[in-house]
């Protein structure tokens, strides 16, 4: 039997499996996502606030499946879209998940989460992305 296709998203030249796996209520997740990636995803969502990072690195780690297989994405909440802040966040979810990064990596691996009435807008995003 063949494993079905899943299609890709296109985003800052990475094509990223369009079905990914969810880790929000798995904060003690290294083994399913570990079984996950080895049955074939490769896109595994997750999220300081899940607090489920920590097991997805772990995860990915003890799967065996190539790193530039994958695509852990991650977010940072919109209490951090303060440039200080956000810098932080990312710093903290790196260390969590124990990678090291190039820049095409990272325009990959973190978005931007849930902005509130004050940051909504373009201009309020952008001081994270200085």
């Amino acid at each position: 039997m063949t494993q079905p296709s899943i299609p890709n998203l296109c985003a800052h030249g990475a094509n990223i499996p369009a079905i990914g796996f969810g880790t929000s209520q798995l904060a003690d997740c290294r083994e399913i996502v570990a079984t996950a990636l080895k049955l074939g995803y490769r896109h595994i969502d997750t999220a300081w606030k899940y607090g489920s990072e920590k097991g997805v690195g772990e995860g990915i780690r003890a799967s065996g499946v190539p790193r530039e297989e994958l695509f852990p994405c991650t977010m940072v909440s919109h209490e951090y879209l303060r440039a200080a802040d956000f810098a932080r966040s990312v710093d903290e979810s790196l260390n969590v998940f124990d990678f090291e990064l190039t820049g095409q990596e990272m325009k990959r691996i973190f978005a931007l989460k849930r902005p509130d009435g004050r940051i909504a807008n373009p201009k309020g995003r952008a001081p994270a992305w200085d």
